[in-house]
């Protein structure tokens, strides 16, 4: 059996990043990963907009739990920890994480599974990431 453990990362706020999703193999050249050793999965450049996903007029923040496969696939579906609060909040930032690519873990002998915890903020005040 499978154990996942899952790390948390810290606050991410998906607000303006530019691109659309795309399922392509990853490019570690084109992730933004989330650790400076890339022990942690990354994003992939293309990960899409929080504000396409974002119920009009609504904001909030939840945390949300997934793994990343060695090939940079999700692993299962992600799962909310920690809700916003508003149903349409959550199932916004679930569905934005499936739409999402990502780039897998690495470590001394190259890509591997890792399962990681990240906050998600949709809103007006949600900051971007740093490309």
């Amino acid at each position: 059996m499978l154990k996942l453990r899952f790390v948390s990362v810290g606050i991410v706020a998906l607000a303006a990043c530019a691109g659309h999703p795309s399922k392509e193999s990853f490019d570690e050249h084109t992730c933004r990963y989330l650790t400076p050793d890339r022990s942690q999965p990354g994003l992939g450049r293309d990960f899409p907009l929080s504000e396409t996903y974002r119920p009009s007029g609504e904001s909030g923040q939840a945390d949300v739990n997934m793994c990343v496969a060695a090939d940079g696939s999700l692993v299962g579906d992600p799962t909310i920890v920690t809700s916003s609060g508003n149903r349409r909040i959550d199932k916004a930032v679930v569905t934005m994480m499936k739409a999402g690519t990502y780039c897998p873990a690495m470590d001394a002998s190259g890509p591997v599974l890792r399962c990681f915890r990240m906050r998600i903020m949709m809103g007006p005040d949600a900051a971007a990431p740093a490309h």
